[in-house]
């Protein structure tokens, strides 16, 4: 029995860093003000219009092969032609790092192909929301694809970030003045 199947039945607080439990929490038409103010806050856009332009997409993946395992994202949601793929991680092991960078290359492949024509205007969002602690202090960071010197962006619609929620709870636990976005984290 999984440890979110012991605590249910166990009728426990389960936390949000579960996968289930974010989902429900993220998915949930009460909290959509919830979702666009993380979304604007991590990309740097108008909330108002976060709010307007949000609608949930389905979170399956297609398989292109019959036998090609399933792969279902935590939380997808589309922002007038940009996709945005959110995910919970509860650890940073490789084989996670390695899974939400597969959600984003098919995503990309899927999203910026799909017509007949090449859509230049579609963005491919990936934001993971780290229950670990990762990199430095920041506590979003944004990745994109660049060269060593970090003078050149190879692809401005490939675009990752990170959320370190555990500098949020840090910042909580020490007193610090928190944003309404290190709040909500």
């Amino acid at each position: 029995m999984s440890t979110y199947a012991k605590l249910k039945e166990e009728n426990k607080l389960i936390p949000v860093t579960f996968d289930k439990a974010f989902k429900k929490i993220m998915q949930d038409e009460e909290n959509k003000g919830i979702l666009a103010h993380l979304i604007s806050e991590i990309m740097g856009i108008s909330y108002n219009y976060t709010l307007e332009n949000l609608k949930f997409k389905n979170t399956e993946l297609p398989k292109e092969k019959y036998e090609e395992k399933g792969k279902i994202t935590d939380l997808l949601v589309e922002i007038e032609g940009t996709l945005v793929n959110l995910e919970m991680n509860r650890n940073v092991q490789v084989g996670t790092v390695i899974k939400n960078n597969i959600y984003h290359h098919k995503l990309m492949s899927q999203y910026l192909s799909k017509g007949e024509k090449y859509i230049d205007t579609n963005i491919v969002v990936q934001i993971n929301f780290n229950a670990v602690d990762r990199f430095d202090d920041r506590v979003v960071i944004k990745f994109m694809m660049r060269d060593e010197e970090n003078k050149y962006c190879l692809d401005e619609k490939y675009i990752n970030f990170q959320v370190n929620m555990v500098r949020a709870l840090e910042k909580w636990y020490n007193r610090d003045n928190l944003s309404k976005f290190e709040k909500i984290i």
